[in-house]
């Protein structure tokens, strides 16, 4: 067998020999045959006749099409677009001349080839796409034609903004290429030209009226071009397909290589003589016989005789250049003429030309090889940088924008290519390109890295908060400078590159490897079931309220019987506690919004584990030894709320724990004791909440626990020895005191067990002076918190965003002496409330940050679906419904018992209004399909009922939704509109905040769609509730979670939804490790949801409008002075509006004081959380001294206060309109003059817990 094979081997062997030998054997009979053809005809007489011309060829088979009829679809195209729009904008560029005329002239042509083209299709069949591509010629030379006159002159700078705009504007003819919707196409090249258009409007707006006729022609032309492509080609360019063939289309505009045949050539002159008859053929040579060639190689070693050695340079494998000649030339005589070697076509050549060219608002640099002196200058805030097939390079970026260069560079396919950069809006991508060099000299982003192993990146000391994405790369090193040391000075450090993959339900799952135990696998609790990735365990006593005991000095207490009793409930003085059904109502008093929603959206109780019990059953069953008289085992709290002050100069508001029923004792249930003396004094030295003590300098237990990277947190012991002791103050004759008796209004039951959330109902008649209430819960611990005086208008302090985004370490904003970087800002706050108490704490939304609920085991196997439409029509299981609640539960008692933060929240009674991230982040901002589907809507009602509970200490199950005036518990609640994805109505609040001064709570968040902010119902029912205010009221203050005066971003929010957005495409891929680039629900933009949530977004822009405009009706009706307060921009600034001052700005400005439209809108974010990147903070800034004209119709104005012109150290700043550090604001109204101030807190040093105020004033209302 084996002898077998060895022969058949070796005889395929021969075989391919034999068949390698005879091809080379033909190549040289072919290269001699070449040869002496060649040589024959250089020896040629000169005399001889030329050879004859060719006979023409037979006519074609093709006869030439006759004309076709002008289709409707074109005869409408002559009539709107040509006629109508395109000869008047050719007479206006006619009359102003010049270059503009030149460039306006080609877009003319432009316009013609594309009505041949649509001519074209609408008599022919659709020809194949490389043919339909070369019939896109004249159009690709008529935009690249526009283009070239921007370079051509690009000296004359006052055309510069023409030449762009038509730029940018005509690649729009483009649409024909687009399916199944072109419109929409248009209407983006629409919108990159009206960019330069509006530059032309302000450049001549005063100077030459041709110029705006122009301009506006311009945009007229491209939009009667989208109404027409919207019309008549719909899904795309629109063939016939009972047409004829496109190639022979008469009149077309391109020529096909498959159209007639040449002309023959002209007769010869006359008196030449005739040209000679054709040569005969050569006979055919005979047949070679087979056998003489194997009896030719059947010679043996004979067959090398007189055979001449081979020199080395004869030897054609060392010498390549002789591979493609014919014979080695002998020793002796020139031998044969070798022929040429054959050259490949231009397209197929390896080495192309290198080429820099800048086309439209894309940079394309190619094939540059060996240089280290490539410059890209003059570019512009919305250029692209594409450089390609680059190898052993140098490529410096230069900007001269206000030091931002790019909105985004893209390096592929490139070798040992360097680039350096100044800064960057957007990113910087890297993509197959090995052996690269980076160096950032300014600020950018985010840089992506795909697939390109050994690139070193080279960091500014500016660029320290940049986000580095690898996929499919080793051997990435970052030098980052070394701080304090001079430039140049950088420590090296490599990209992790260890990934941990495991397979969960079928699924895997891949994580980056860390050294956090918690996080490496899931943890399951005795019942099978997750424990989730956030465990919240008990309060040891001593920390109730996030304080330590008082052990002496406390506050001696009146006997019982002389306690001042509740006062019976009255219509005009109280509000009973409800019981445990919503109450039946009849509307009583007629409020526009017509009808009312009366349904009970929450179950009273926890679903999930156990039948229900009342709280003494489940304390009894849940075991465990009481330790206090009676003992309450707390899970969070106390939380105080403030409400109202009626009418009867009655302070109103509420306080809630949680407690664990193990371990507690319900029997009786909880009272909380109250106690306060109008003429004990409050001295502006005392601390505010534990007397003796500044409040901020206590130690909290939750301190050194961050729920968010230790998992469990660790027993708090109980302290050895008393830490706090005070002055004691004996009461005076006016001393009062009250209990408030807890009323269960929810029970929560989880994997660990049941526990119940007990609400007390506090009612404080206010005295002459501001005084502090003493309160304790079931005799335990005291704490206290501040009221103001009967006539005294509040002290207050503003925050919102208190928690990190995802990815940031909250060690990095921990100074000396703060237990986290939660803590800082919040120990600021409370040395201001120990100095001069605050009244109450408005939370402007994002309290908590609830986005770690995406790490929830449950919900790996919702995330890791696929596609968008896997995830919308994916079932709610019960083990995810299961997870919503434990999260949010947990989530809510360590955010709210952490820190600083607890001491606030039970010292300072809250009014809170919700954003997206006490949801999950951009909620209501997705599409329809996704906001309603099974899960994502659980999401947003679950998320909202706990925001209900925590922070407004309202069950619509026990408080009831009727949005009768003083029918709800608390007298500030507005009942709105009925939310689209969350089974509930929104929860507005009105409240008190002085005898001049009242606060709307506007919720944003509960009706919110992708293109509404909240229903006509709500607003209905606010602005009449607004109406009714008292005359002495001159304040209102507004709480908008989004700012609605603030820079437009509408440029990067068309950028982002435009379906031609290359890292969308490739994030949704996978492709660049880009995962984050886009939200895990339906791969769009991550931060597309946040620029739908603003008001300035193009689809809330009208109803924006429209809000303003009743605002400023009602404030000029009712004489009273607009504030807006806002949040979420993890920045501070002040925007306002104004009327506008008519004749070009020449006429003078009206003072605020007698301006109804002059409306502050004080941003004030983040306190917690980091601000945003350095490059963002710099194009924000450059936009926002920019005019905005949307609201000129109505004689509006609107515009940033350049209040930030030094930074907190002192230094001056170049952009004074945004400051990107860490606040919160402390407001007051000047009784003398009337002005309500706002002192924005910005916090010096980051972690050092000091701030630095920057005061804006809101002016009295002074108009008649």
């Amino acid at each position: 067998m084996s002898t077998n094979a060895q022969g058949l081997n070796s005889l395929a062997t021969i075989i391919k020999r034999l068949e390698a030998a005879t091809s080379r054997l033909e190549d040289i009979a072919l290269a001699q045959n070449s040869a002496t053809n060649v040589k024959q005809a250089l020896d040629a007489p000169s005399g001889h006749p030329p050879p004859a011309p060719r006979a023409p060829p037979p006519p074609s088979a093709h006869t030439p099409v006759a004309p076709a009829e002008v289709s409707q679809s074109v005869k409408v195209f002559d009539e709107l677009v040509i006629a109508g729009k395109l000869e008047p904008f050719l007479k206006v560029a006619g009359e102003i001349g010049g270059p503009v005329k030149e460039q306006s002239d080609l877009v003319g042509n432009l316009f013609r080839n594309l009505r041949n083209l649509i001519h074209c299709a609408a008599v022919s069949t659709k020809p194949s796409d490389a043919t339909f591509m070369s019939m896109l010629g004249p159009l690709q030379s008529e935009i690249t034609a526009v283009n070239d006159i921007k370079d051509k002159y690009r000296k004359e700078r006052e055309f510069g903004n023409h030449f762009s705009a038509l730029s940018e504007g005509v690649p729009a003819v483009g649409w024909v290429t687009v399916s199944p919707k072109p419109a929409p196409y248009v209407g983006e090249m629409r919108d990159s030209a009206t960019f330069y258009v509006n530059r032309v409007l302000k450049d001549f707006k005063d100077k030459d009226q041709k110029h705006i006729d122009w301009a506006r022609g311009f945009l007229a032309l491209l939009d009667e071009l989208k109404k027409y492509v919207t019309e008549y080609h719909t899904t795309g360019l629109a063939w016939n397909p009972k047409g004829g063939d496109a190639t022979q289309f008469k009149g077309a505009s391109v020529t096909s290589a498959t159209g007639a045949p040449p002309p023959p050539p002209p007769p010869p002159p006359a008196g030449a003589p005739p040209p000679p008859p054709p040569a005969a053929a050569p006979a055919p040579s005979a047949a070679p016989d087979p056998s003489a060639v194997f009896a030719q190689i059947n010679q043996g070693a004979d067959i090398t005789k007189g055979l001449r050695k081979v020199n080395k340079e004869e030897m054609t494998h060392k010498n390549p250049a002789l591979r493609a000649s014919g014979t080695v030339p002998t020793a002796s005589g020139p031998g044969p003429r070798r022929p040429s070697k054959p050259v490949k076509p231009a397209a197929l050549q390896t080495k192309k030309p290198p080429k820099m060219e800048l086309s439209g608002n894309k940079w394309s640099i190619e094939n540059y090889e060996n240089d280290s002196a490539v410059v890209v200058e003059n570019t512009e805030l919305s250029h692209v940088v594409n450089i390609f097939n680059c190898k052993n390079t140098t490529i410096q970026v230069r900007g001269k924008i206000n030091g931002v260069v790019l909105c985004n560079i893209s390096v592929v396919n490139c070798k040992k290519t360097s680039v350096l950069i100044e800064s960057l809006v957007a990113s910087l991508s890297i993509t197959s390109s090995p052996s690269f060099t980076v160096q950032i000299t300014g600020i950018t982003p985010t840089i992506q890295v795909d697939n390109s192993d050994s690139g070193q990146i080279y960091l500014s000391k500016e660029c320290l908060g940049v986000e580095i994405i690898t996929a499919k790369c080793s051997a990435i090193n970052v030098s980052i400078p070394v701080e304090g040391e001079e430039d140049g000075v950088f420590v090296e450090r490599a990209v992790p590159e260890m990934l941990r993959t495991t397979v969960q339900n079928g699924k895997l799952v891949t994580n980056i490897v860390e050294h956090n135990a918690y996080y490496q696998q899931p943890q399951v609790g005795s019942d099978g079931r997750y424990l989730g990735v956030e465990t919240v365990t008990p309060l040891n006593e001593p920390w109730v309220g996030g304080f330590q005991a008082q052990a002496q000095g406390q506050m001696p207490y009146a006997q019982l019987q002389g306690r001042v009793p509740i006062p019976p409930y009255s219509s005009q003085t109280g509000y009973p506690e409800p019981s445990s059904h919503p109450p039946t109502w009849i509307p009583e008093i007629k409020i526009p919004g017509g009808t009312y929603a009366d349904y009970s959206p929450y179950p009273g109780q926890s679903p999930h584990y156990g039948p229900p019990m009342s709280a003494v059953e489940r304390a009894s069953m849940s075991g465990g030894s009481p330790r206090m008289d009676p003992h309450l085992q707390m899970m969070c709290g106390p939380l105080l709320r403030y409400d109202t002050v009626d009418d009867h100069g009655v302070w109103h508001g509420a306080a809630m724990v949680v407690t664990a029923d193990a371990g507690s004792q319900y029997d009786p249930h909880p009272m909380l004791h109250l106690e306060w003396d109008p003429l004990r004094p409050v001295h502006a030295t005392v601390a505010g909440h534990q007397r003796g003590r500044s409040i901020s300098s206590m130690p909290s237990p939750i301190s050194a626990v961050s729920s968010s990277t230790s998992g469990i947190p660790p027993p708090v012991p109980y302290p050895s020895t008393p830490v706090i002791t005070s002055q004691s103050y004996p009461p005076s004759h006016a001393y009062q005191q009250t209990d408030a008796p807890g009323h269960e209004i929810w029970v929560y039951r989880g994997p660990s067990g049941s526990f119940t959330f007990w609400r007390f109902l506090i009612q404080i008649p206010l005295g002459p002076n501001e005084m502090g209430v003493r309160y304790r819960l079931n005799m335990g611990q005291e704490l206290e918190f501040f009221v103001p005086g009967l006539n005294q208008n509040m002290r207050w302090a503003a925050h919102s965003c208190n928690g990190f985004s995802a990815g940031i370490n909250p060690d990095d904003f921990r100074g000396p002496g703060h237990a986290s970087g939660y803590d800082p800002l919040w120990k600021d706050l409370l040395d201001k409330h120990a100095q001069r108490p605050f009244h109450a704490l408005v939370g402007g939304g994002d309290q908590l940050y609830c986005d770690a609920m995406m790490r929830e085991p449950e919900l790996q196997g919702f995330l890791g679906l696929k596609t968008p439409k896997e995830k919308i029509s994916a079932p709610l299981t019960d083990e995810i419904a299961l997870a919503l609640d434990r999260f949010y539960f947990s989530h809510y008692c360590l955010e709210f018992r952490r820190g600083m933060f607890a001491k606030a929240n039970s010292s300072i009674p809250m009014v809170n209004m919700l954003d997206d991230h006490d949801l999950i982040d951009g909620f209501g901002s997705y599409p329809d399909d996704l906001q309603s589907s099974p899960v994502f809507k659980t999401i947003g009602s679950r998320g909202y009922f706990f925001f209900l509970l925590f922070q407004c200490f309202t069950v619509d199950e026990v408080d009831g939704i009727n949005p009768s005036p003083g029918m709800h518990t608390f007298k500030s609640t507005i009942i709105g509109g009925d939310g689209p994805w969350i089974p509930a109505p929104g929860h507005n609040i009105l409240t008190y905040l002085g005898p001049q001064t009242r606060m709307l709570l506007l919720d944003c968040r509960a009706e919110r769609k992708k293109d509404l902010v909240c229903s006509q119902t709500t607003y209905d029912r606010v602005f009449w509730h607004l109406h009714q205010l008292p005359q002495q009221v001159k304040h209102v203050i507004i709480q908008l979670g989004i700012p609605i005066a603030y820079p437009r971003m509408n440029f990067l929010e068309t950028v982002l939804e435009s379906k031609f957005n290359p890292f969308t495409a490739l994030a949704q891929n996978g492709s660049l490790g880009l995962s984050n680039f886009v939200n895990k629900f339906n791969k769009d933009p991550e931060l597309l949801d946040d620029l739908n949530d603003h008001w300035t977004a193009k689809s809330h822009k009208r109803e924006r409008n429209w809000f303003i405009e009743q605002v400023q009706a009602f404030s000029k009706a009712r004489r009273i002075r607009v504030t807006f307060l806002s949040g979420d921009v993890h920045c501070a600034a002040v925007g306002y509006f104004k009327t506008l001052a008519r004749g070009g700005g020449k006429a003078p400005a009206i003072d605020p004081l007698g301006d109804h439209r002059y409306m502050l809108n004080v941003v004030t974010s983040a306190i917690v959380n980091t601000p945003p990147p350095a490059a963002v903070l710099k194009t924000v800034g450059m936009l926002a001294d920019r005019p905005h004209k949307t609201m000129h119709y109505c004689d509006t104005d609107e515009s940033m206060i350049p209040l930030f012109r030094t930074d907190t150290d002192g230094t001056s700043l170049k952009q004074p309109y945004i400051m990107g550090k860490r606040n919160y604001t402390s407001v007051e109204l000047d009784e003398q003059t009337g002005h309500l101030n706002f002192d924005i807190r910005i916090e010096r040093a980051k972690g050092v817990g000091e701030t630095v105020g920057y005061l804006v004033q809101a002016p009295p209302p002074c108009w008649v």
